[in-house]
């Protein structure tokens, strides 16, 4: 048995808005309005990288070409304010604010966990993620729930759940490893390159903590 057929155009209708709403929403236009008061170092790095790309092309310099960026930025920002506006309530009211963008966030620079054991006074790397030889305990370190302890750390900004996790490894480490007299615990921060750039940045240490077995017993049990 078929339904009605107003029903069914109803339906279909609401199931059309429901669609174009999340796929207007999912538009990725800039989320911020970047200020005067930060013009100067909004994005810096990036800006000074797509300058050495395109530079040699354009009719201005560095500075004048930041001030075009921020500006388009701007721009696309306020209107994507206009362009969201008939469906932004609609989200807001039902806290549903998640965009469908495949890929939005791409991590330009990224990091990861190194662990290193002071061992008759030569340091050994005993943990890299992703890396193939240096594996200590890494099914441990990629686990979802232990991974969100190190891996979402604001940069440079690390919380106290950070520090705990970094005496928690420490006391793996020396566990494993008894004839170690320290261990460091920090984070490979590497730079991705474009295809055509040929330069060689080594990755940038952040977060770096360095334990005695002695510092490395969480303050719990201290």
């Amino acid at each position: 048995m078929t339904g009605h057929p107003l029903w069914s155009h109803v339906r279909a209708a609401f199931l059309c808005l429901v669609v174009a709403g999340n796929l207007l929403y999912a538009v990725p236009f800039p989320r911020k309005h970047v200020e005067d008061d930060i013009r100067d170092e909004w994005r810096s790095d990036d800006l000074d990288m797509w300058y050495r790309w395109i530079g040699g092309v354009l009719p201005y310099d560095r500075p004048a070409f930041g001030e075009v960026v921020i500006d388009a930025s701007n721009a696309l920002h306020d209107l994507g304010q206009l362009v969201h506006s008939p469906v932004k309530p609609f989200f807001r009211t039902l806290r549903t604010t998640q965009q469908w963008g495949l890929f939005g966030i791409v991590a330009e620079a990224p990091e990861a966990l190194v662990v290193e054991a002071l061992i008759e006074g030569e340091w050994v790397e005993i943990e890299r993620r992703l890396h193939p030889e240096h594996d200590w305990r890494d099914p441990v370190f990629r686990y979802r729930r232990v991974r969100g302890t190190w891996d979402t750390v604001r940069k440079d900004k690390p919380a106290p759940l950070y520090d705990a996790f970094c005496r928690w490894t420490a006391q793996l480490a020396f566990a494993d490893f008894p004839r170690a007299t320290r261990v460091r615990v920090s984070r490979h921060r590497s730079f991705i390159m474009a295809p055509w750039e040929h330069e060689v940045i080594e990755p940038k240490v952040v977060n770096d903590q360095e334990f005695t077995r002695e510092q490395a017993r969480l303050w719990v049990v201290r």
